[in-house]
């Protein structure tokens, strides 16, 4: 997982707070960068599916390469997740990932990558972020694990 790789432990003697600040936006950055290429991944995988998001769909100017040499179904998330299915909202990972890192310091942790609750938050939060960017939201249900 790439948010192993990113992490920078720092001891304990380490006084330089500047620098813990510093590798903090850092990894803040570093998170933030691979859930926007999750976030791409997502988008480039939900255009084979018509279905998903099709207001997403009619602002893109042009069709995928895929889609053009008759691969639909070969996005690039779909070759490293074969059992991914369609996404019927729009997941804005990045903006998620920001809004969770505010209120949960997930970059600012040294010894601690974000956990499987972390990402399943933020994925979360993304999902509702998707839901509601198309207007106001009257009702949601959960189900017995509180996941929508």
């Amino acid at each position: 997982m790439p948010f192993v790789l990113y992490s920078q432990p720092t001891g304990v003697f380490e006084t330089r707070s500047s620098s813990v600040a510093q590798m903090a936006a850092e990894a803040h950055r570093r998170y933030a960068e691979i859930m926007l290429d999750v976030e791409h991944m997502i988008d480039d995988h939900s255009e084979f599916h018509p279905t998903s998001f099709p207001q997403a769909l009619s602002s893109k100017s042009s069709p995928v390469e895929h889609q053009n040499v008759g691969t639909d179904g070969q996005s690039k998330l779909k070759l490293l997740v074969p059992s991914i299915g369609m996404f019927f909202t729009r997941l804005p990972l990045a903006d998620a990932f920001r809004y969770q890192d505010r209120k949960r310091f997930i970059s600012s942790r040294r010894f601690v990558p974000p956990s499987f609750n972390d990402i399943r938050l933020i994925l979360n939060t993304a999902q509702l972020m998707g839901v509601t960017s198309a207007g106001r939201l009257d009702l949601a249900t959960f189900d017995g694990d509180v996941t929508l």
